[in-house]
């Protein structure tokens, strides 16, 4: 069994990700801003008020996880303001995916 964290993970292919790996038997700690019902419904570890993009935020987690081992981290999480050019929203969206 695997623990795996994964950003992003209260709605869409962070929620589908989460349920995945739950079902497979691995230990999930899903990280958001704001959690929805099915991520606290669905097994998870949840963890909520994580922001990615601020320091602050990342070493609050830091300090949640204790020292545990993460055997993957899927980084799911996406920043995408009211308004975002176009050299931007390509790099958000090119972010290659991994098993």
């Amino acid at each position: 069994m695997a623990t795996i964290l994964i950003t992003g993970a209260n709605r869409g292919i962070g929620l589908a990700l989460v349920q995945a790996y739950l079902k497979r038997g691995d230990s999930v700690i899903g990280v958001c801003r704001n959690s929805s019902e099915a991520l606290k419904r669905s097994g998870a570890e949840v963890i909520e008020q994580v922001d990615v993009s601020q320091q602050d935020d990342l070493d609050k987690l830091h300090s949640q996880l204790g020292g545990r081992t993460i055997d993957v981290l899927i980084n799911n999480a996406v920043l995408i303001g009211t308004a975002m050019d176009p050299f931007h929203w390509r790099r958000n969206g090119s972010t290659p995916f991994a098993p």
